[in-house]
């Protein structure tokens, strides 16, 4: 640690983590202090870059004529304006839409608090402003070209002490800090830190205990490392009942904390609980919050406009906004459910004792001690686990491509942080970033969406149902790939001085092609470096495929240099998927009316150029089968893929020559790629023995592969969460038959259906309820917002009655809701009010249960009526039913 103090007359590596502001003085005459959260390099040390000589500007356009430049003179001249205006510059920008030259003044000020009342003056006198809502954090990270995540060198830093925290504090002036150049595969070691708090609740909800925090906190548990497998796990507990003894504790626990000092706090559900109970806890025994901060000086506070954790230097990430896709049979996103379904394990059962009551018995019993502290300790370790089984090791990569600051970064959306990355682009080019739009300005582009709606990918629905010798494809890329080849972006595009489009309605004649765009430049920067990331990606690949078939001699070396193989393939994978993400992002950038970007005649370019490519494809395969002399034709497309029907590649009820099929549909589409922009080809996805399409719905299809015998879903109701699970299998059992046998499979998937339908009649009512019957349904709003309840709203109202629950309160703590269909109060009633959560049902409809069922399978020409149902179901013997 002592060796990075010597460094005032010479050069040292940072890796820049994140960026934040402090006011110096006053905030009128006062300055901002930039504070640049880094860990010194290579050792990996926490400490904080202070820079003051960095100053806040804005531009406003400068009149043209002189009269009107001297009355801007004038008013700048006076208060506020006098005092806060520090220098003036004139400078030649360009505007993002049409590139059209313009002459601006950048004023510089003071600090960066006065610049939205300034803003607000000039505007009111009539004045353009540019650039006056960029933050002060990120104006600095763009004008210095630096990157959070990656390795800066700074030039005569000076050690002047340390935060309270320990953390070591370094002067640096602005003109001494520049970014290292070649960085391409670096990725700094991020310390991620779980934590978990057990509380004595006293039987109080949770509700009730955050409103007098009056519960001791019994148990505060940590586990942290760099990656899954390198981990270490800490508890602290409450050993006697007693508030120094509590007050104790939380002192053991900031301390181990500090010492930590992770990059990333995590926690399950810690923005609305575990953070806000423990820092009241703190101040109720008279801790400060600030000491859960990295610095010690920084409180720990709620961000909007989503309510979550805002700590400068460190990303507090709450996983459970991050568990969108993930639905447990409880309805109930706890850290067990989703533990559950995404590792397959439980937390520690502590059977019907509450963790109060567990907590006191460990005070005077070893045996009730270690279960309580192995169930704390468990609870860190989910959590944990995870932060890496949710992907947000990947989502932190995807920071590091535009090195928007990671404190910041948990919480931001994909099209803003592909945002930030175009403004470097625009600034480099001295081209004025677009501001967010006034109120008055949204209202004008909502309206303009509605007027003239946004036109989307183009969907071919397919003639029939059923194929077999399918080539699916997908566009590399295709709307960045767009993009590029039509130099699509702001300052291309060819505008008149109201932002109007030019005579031509052609999108192909929007944009000029010369010079090249900031967008499509910087499409082009991240489709070629995630192409060389691919390519790498295949060597590494071959290359541990020959060292794991050689197995080599087993020895140390072997094994080491095995693991450092496979993590750079991690790694890697990680990064062309980073590159992906951000590069889609900033198509939707042009789509989104609240956006800097917004620009309805550029988004629909995009689109409308993808739709006439996939029209020329049609053509172009068309014209193909004739000049190949095989049969063959575009029989399905979805926004960026293609299926090719070749009815004579295979037969697909005999063995396949997969050498000699390959070089067919690689002939095929070479020839389709040498018509299409370079940018734009079309790369091999997957090849369908047979395939079946819903007719009529997008993106609805399931294929049997030709290249590894999986079927792969999508769109049916087989893989959607809100139908019951007989419906959803009876559709798989259909679709494995029709994709294996095909037409000759009717008949055998009809009588699958029927008997599974009887075995459904058949089957006994027993509590528990089987899984099978149970139907998850979204519960996204407020139970009173919904005008027409569905079944899973009316089961969960009745749910509460039963309960004496408040509705008010616990629909927030679901995002789907159990239900089965029952018998109550007869079929005469609508199937929503017969709609009961599993443990209160009394009864099943089974007749519900089957029409699902054949709701379900009758897509694929099964044809089967409910009366031949009740048919094969009275010839079977079956004694009952309906």
């Amino acid at each position: 640690m002592e060796t990075t103090h010597d460094t005032a007359n010479g050069t040292k590596d940072f890796v820049l983590l994140d960026v934040d502001h402090v006011s110096i003085g006053s905030r009128y005459l006062g300055y901002a202090r930039l504070r640049l959260f880094c860990k010194t390099f290579p050792e990996y040390q926490p400490c904080v870059l202070e820079i003051d000589d960095f100053k806040p500007y804005f531009y406003v356009t400068c009149p043209s004529s002189p009269s009107d430049r001297q009355k801007l003179e004038k008013l700048l001249k006076k208060e506020p304006f006098y005092t806060w205006v520090q220098r003036r510059e004139l400078l030649e920008k360009r505007r993002y839409l049409g590139g059209k030259p313009l002459t601006v003044m950048r004023l510089i000020g003071r600090n960066p608090w006065m610049v939205p009342n300034l803003r607000e003056k000039l505007i009111k006198e009539g004045y353009e402003v540019h650039e006056s809502d960029i933050p002060f954090n990120k104006r600095f990270l763009i004008d210095k070209r630096l990157y959070c995540l990656k390795k800066i060198k700074v030039a005569n830093p000076r050690f002047v002490g340390r935060y309270p925290s320990g953390l070591m504090r370094f002067k640096v002036r602005y003109e001494d800090i520049r970014p290292l150049e070649e960085q391409t595969d670096f990725f700094p070691p991020i310390v991620a830190c779980a934590l978990d708090i057990e509380v004595d609740d006293r039987g109080k909800t949770l509700n009730r205990l955050m409103e007098d925090a009056s519960g001791r906190i019994t148990a505060i548990s940590l586990t942290w490392g760099v990656n899954r497998a390198d981990i270490r796990t800490k508890v602290f507990w409450l050993k006697s009942d007693d508030l120094l003894e509590e007050k104790n504790m939380l002192r053991q626990f900031l301390n181990f904390f500090n010492e930590i000092n992770p990059d990333v706090l995590v926690t399950f559900n810690g923005d609305v609980f575990d953070l806000p109970y423990l820092l009241r806890r703190m101040e109720m025994l008279g801790l400060d919050p600030r000491r859960v901060s990295r610095t010690g000086v920084d409180v720990p506070r709620p961000s909007n406009p989503h309510d979550r954790y805002y700590c400068p230097g460190l990303m507090m990430c709450d996983l459970v906004p991050h568990t969108w896709s993930i639905h447990p049979l409880s309805g109930r996103k706890t850290l067990s459910e989703v533990a559950k379904m995404l590792l397959g394990v439980d937390k520690i059962d502590v059977a019907d004792v509450s963790l109060g009551l567990l907590w006191k018995r460990a005070l005077i019993d070893k045996i009730s001690l270690k279960k309580f502290l192995r169930y704390a300790a468990r609870d860190s370790i989910l959590t944990y686990q995870l932060f890496h089984a949710l992907g947000i090791r990947d989502l932190i990569s995807t920071l590091q491509i535009t090195g928007y600051p990671i404190a910041e970064g948990i919480a931001i959306t994909s099209r803003n942080n592909g945002e930030f990355e175009l403004f470097r682009l625009l600034h480099g080019k001295n081209i004025l970033i677009p501001p967010l739009p006034d109120e008055k300005e949204l209202q004008r582009r909502l309206w303009l969406k509605h007027v003239k709606p946004h036109q989307g990918g183009y969907v071919l629905n397919p003639e029939r149902s059923l194929y077999s010798c399918v080539i699916i494809a997908d566009f590399r890329s295709m709307y960045p790939s767009i993009i590029i080849a039509h130099n699509i972006g702001g300052e291309s595009m060819k505008v008149d001085s109201e932002g109007i489009d030019v005579a031509s309605s052609s999108p192909m004649d929007l944009f000029s092609l010369e010079p090249r765009s900031s967008l499509a430049e910087l499409m082009e920067s991240l489709l070629s470096r995630r192409d060389e990331v691919k390519k790498r990606l295949k060597h590494l690949k071959e290359e541990l495929a020959c060292r794991l078939q050689s197995k080599g001699d087993a020895t140390s070396t072997w094994k080491r240099e095995l693991k450092s193989l496979q993590q750079e393939i991690v790694d890697l994978n990680r990064l062309q998927y980073s590159l992906k993400i951000v590069a889609n992002s900033l198509y939707g950038a042009h789509n989104y009316p609240r956006g800097r970007f917004y620009q309805h005649l550029l988004a629909n370019a995009i689109t409308s150029i993808a739709r006439h490519y996939i029209h020329q494809l049609i053509a172009w395969v068309d014209e193909l089968s004739a000049e190949m002399n095989t049969p063959m034709k575009v029989v399905y497309g979805d926004t960026d893929s293609i299926f090719i029907w070749v009815p004579e590649l295979f037969n697909p009820n005999l063995p396949i020559d997969l050498k000699n099929v390959m070089s067919t549909v690689n002939d095929i589409l070479s020839r389709l790629n040498s018509r299409l922009p370079q940018k734009m080809q079309l790369e091999f996805e997957d090849l369908a023995r047979r395939i079946v399409f819903k007719v009529g719905r997008k993106k609805s299809y399931a294929y049997k592969s030709v290249l590894n015998d999986r079927i792969i879903v999508k769109g049916f109701e087989a893989v959607r969460r809100d139908w019951s699970e007989p419906a959803k299998n009876a559709q798989k059992q259909v679709l494995e038959i029709i994709l294996t046998q095909g037409n000759h499979g009717i008949e055998l998937a009809r009588e699958t259906v029927l008997e599974l339908a009887k075995r459904m009649y058949d089957a006994p009512f027993r509590k528990p309820i089987d899984q099978e019957w149970i139907i998850l349904g979204p519960l996204k709003r407020a139970p009173w917002e919904y005008k027409s309840p569905p079944p899973a709203v009316k089961a969960f109202l009745h749910y509460m009655t039963v309960k004496g629950l408040n509705p008010s309160e616990e629909w927030k703590n679901y995002d789907m809701f159990p239900y089965v269909i029952t018998l109550e109060g007869g079929r005469s009633l609508p199937i929503s009010d017969r709609a009961r959560h599993p443990d209160l049902a009394t009864s099943i409809d089974k007749e519900f249960y089957v029409r699902q069922i054949v709701q379900a399978v009758n897509r694929f020409g099964l044809n089967l009526r409910m009366e031949e149902v009740h048919d094969y179901c009275r010839r079977n013997t079956l004694d009952e039913f309906i």
